[in-house]
């Protein structure tokens, strides 16, 4: 479990959560900006975000009970909360792109799958995105109908989508299509990579100008 941790006015940092005891949790050592000389996190408190695959995020505020700097594998301990706080739930958001990518044509639907391609497709350019579908722009015309397999990356995270093109719509003056793809289901890893992005929990958000 990937979690971002915040402090009053720094951060944010990334840790993943190593152990849930049934005192405290055990975190990898936070990773982010650099802090003060003689900084240590026991005794702060911090703000814990993280996304609960299949539901939603959630946000918590806990004190950090130990700093562990000077093991071999340095690690925190962060006591356990009673107030968790769900701030995203989960539904087909859509966050802006202007990211590039691939489109490979599929024979059919039933050929949906998630395997990354070695060649490279049809340039596109991803517009929006969310785990029901994405918006792409590409050149020439195209219909409906269609089936596709569209690759790209979010972040650190490389995502690969299939689905049917639902509508399509066509600047003459460019020769440009933009296509609005429905997706099948993704796989529970490929929902988070791109939810965790649609939620931007861990900053990777490209900024799109109007």
């Amino acid at each position: 479990q990937r979690v971002k941790v915040t402090l009053p006015g720094l951060g944010p940092f990334l840790a993943m959560v190593i152990e849930n005891r049934q005192k405290y949790f055990a975190l990898s050592y936070p990773q982010g900006p650099a802090t003060p000389d003689g900084f240590s996190w026991k005794g702060q408190q911090i703000g814990m975000h993280f996304w609960r695959a299949e539901d939603a995020g959630y946000f918590l505020k806990t004190r950090v009970l130990d700093d562990f700097l000077n093991q071999k594998y340095p690690i925190i301990h962060v006591a356990h909360s009673d107030e968790v706080v769900r701030t995203q739930k989960r539904q087909s958001v859509r966050v802006k792109l202007n990211l590039p990518g691939f489109v490979y044509p599929l024979r059919s639907i039933q050929g949906a799958n998630e395997m990354e391609e070695s060649s490279p497709g049809l340039r596109c350019r991803l517009k929006d995105v969310s785990e029901d579908g994405a918006a792409l722009m590409v050149g020439g015309k195209t219909k409906a109908g269609l089936p596709a397999k569209i690759q790209f990356d979010l972040g650190a995270n490389r995502v690969v989508m299939c689905g049917v093109v639902k509508g399509v719509n066509f600047d003459n003056a460019k020769n440009v299509s933009l296509l609005h793809l429905q997706a099948v289901a993704p796989s529970p890893r490929t929902r988070n990579h791109i939810l965790t992005y649609v939620y931007n929990l861990f900053g990777e958000q490209e900024q799109v100008k109007a």
